[in-house]
């Protein structure tokens, strides 16, 4: 799964309730599967695929970004999702309007 840059993370759930008089003990398997493409590398592709026309790049990216979830690799407990691109004086980084969610 190496070339799709896919991951598994592997993980489960458990749960205890009171289950008539005894106590019971619920344990599921849980797996996420993750792509690991960064959104400075789907930037890029982007800008590659559109040229030196700016206004479709901005388009092209707010088209694959906006609606997205984001896992940080700083903070992995944390996701966002990306509501909004500001793309005013920096094409950079900054492009993001990030939102926690929980």
């Amino acid at each position: 799964m190496f070339c799709f840059r896919l991951e598994v993370w592997p993980g489960f759930v458990t749960s205890i309730l009171q289950f008539e008089k005894n106590v019971m003990l619920i344990a599921d398997m849980s797996h996420k599967i993750l792509n690991g493409t960064t959104v400075w590398s789907v930037m890029q592709d982007v800008f590659q695929k559109s040229g030196s026309n700016n206004q479709r790049y901005r388009d092209s990216c707010a088209k694959k970004l906006v609606g997205e979830i984001v896992l940080t690799r700083y903070n992995i407990l944390l996701c966002y999702v990306c509501l909004n691109m500001d793309c005013g004086t920096l094409l950079a980084l900054n492009l993001l309007d990030l939102y926690m969610f929980g």
